[in-house]
């Protein structure tokens, strides 16, 4: 099923002037942010050593600060819930905010770092050096009683509590899980099953634990396209020359097969048994487990941010057109919001969160625009749920703010 875009139609919008960098909100607590980096440490975190900090819950006062000062995500409905500091060295940056569930966010910088912070409170349990400065981390997820930190050549089993190695030393050496192969994409934690893919269009499945190479299945066309999880022991993957593979990843077993022009530049999205991509050939498709390719949505130009899925609808940021909400059994257009970019975060009471890199925007049900400000490059804005999750924003030098549905 093939089905063009018509001509945009205008959307009615109610644009905020562009009053607030959030880079000013981040200067309302300097004695905090001071305190904080005192607690953790001026320099890197103790090699192998657990450490906490004090937590800086937002004040009153601070609360009522942001309120006047028009923060941008207060403006949507959020409230400010705590300022802190992932404890990160002098000159580092912090690189990746990863929410892994049961009340716990994973801070890494670029240094090797690693922190496990209280997503309730702001707390700094622990933080340590896992890696050294040379090393990229992948991927933070709960697994076998421990935190699991994956690199780009091992992956580290953490106790909860401490921050120390499961697995323990061998004359001091940390033993750490080897990986198969080089991941290039973030690793997939399936049924005890670390997944991955590789520049080279490997799929590899390893046992957590052991490390044991369970199985490996291939693509053509190297992938960068992060694999997206379609259920239990299924995941979607995407080629950069645009061969599809819906494999199970108990056995490694290809369920289905599929080739279009092109990779994606941003993360795809799935719903049941439907794959959903937005290709740089211009097109969306949508790609089932038993059928194949359900429908393809062709537009003027290369698609260069990623889709989302939600209650029945795709959306999806189209170039001159601009964000598209279409039906996901069909590819029907519903509406466009005229000159809205970037990925859908999350929905807020209905609310769309639209986040491009700098400019945050939201959007309602029908496709109106309600507001949107420019945040700027510097910043990281992340949720820990797709419907009414909270919102977490940083910057490089470690500051984390966490905002709560009101």
């Amino acid at each position: 099923m093939h089905t063009a875009f018509p001509a945009p139609r205008l959307s009615r919008q109610v644009t905020a002037s562009l009053l607030l960098l959030l880079s000013a909100g981040l200067a309302v607590l300097p004695a905090c942010a001071s305190a904080e980096r005192a607690e953790a440490g001026a320099g890197a975190p103790a090699k192998d050593q657990a450490a906490t900090t004090t937590a800086q819950p937002a004040t009153s006062a601070q609360k009522a600060e942001v309120q006047k000062s028009g923060d941008p995500i207060v403006a949507m409905g959020y409230s400010l819930r705590w300022i802190g500091f992932a404890p990160i060295p002098s000159g580092a940056r912090l690189v990746n905010l990863v929410s892994v569930g049961n009340d716990l966010l994973v801070a890494d910088d670029n240094r090797g770092g690693l922190a496990l912070i209280s997503a309730s409170s702001g707390e700094v349990r622990w933080a340590r050096s896992l890696a050294s400065s040379s090393t990229k981390f992948m991927n933070h997820f709960l697994a076998s009683g421990g935190l699991v930190s994956v690199t780009g050549s091992s992956a580290s089993l953490l106790n909860i509590d401490t921050g120390l190695d499961v697995f323990g030393q061998t004359k001091g050496t940390p033993i750490r899980q080897q990986m198969n192969r080089l991941p290039a994409t973030p690793p997939l934690l399936q049924d005890g099953r670390i997944v991955y893919a590789t520049f080279d269009g490997h799929i590899v499945g390893q046992a957590l634990g052991t490390g044991l190479k369970l199985w490996e299945s291939r693509v053509t066309g190297g992938i960068t396209t992060p694999p997206i999880a379609m259920g239990p022991n299924v995941i979607g993957v995407l080629s950069d020359s645009g061969n599809v593979a819906i494999i199970e990843t108990a056995t490694g077993t290809s369920l289905r097969t599929a080739s279009i022009f092109a990779g994606s530049e941003g993360p795809m999205a799935s719903a049941g048994d439907t794959l959903f991509i937005a290709s740089r050939d211009q097109s969306v498709y949508a790609i089932g487990v038993r059928d194949g390719l359900r429908w393809r949505v062709r537009t003027d130009r290369e698609l260069r941010d990623g889709l989302a899925y939600h209650d029945g609808r795709v959306y999806v940021s189209v170039p001159g057109v601009g964000l598209a909400a279409l039906d996901a059994a069909t590819g029907k257009r519903i509406w466009a919001a005229q000159g809205v970019d970037g990925t859908v975060i999350g929905i807020r009471a209905g609310t769309l969160i639209v986040w491009n890199g700098s400019t945050i925007t939201s959007v309602d049900a029908d496709g109106a625009v309600i507001d949107r400000r420019e945040l700027g490059s510097a910043l990281k804005v992340r949720t820990d749920s797709f419907v009414d999750g909270s919102v977490y924003i940083s910057d490089d030098a470690g500051q984390i703010r966490k905002y709560s549905p009101r």
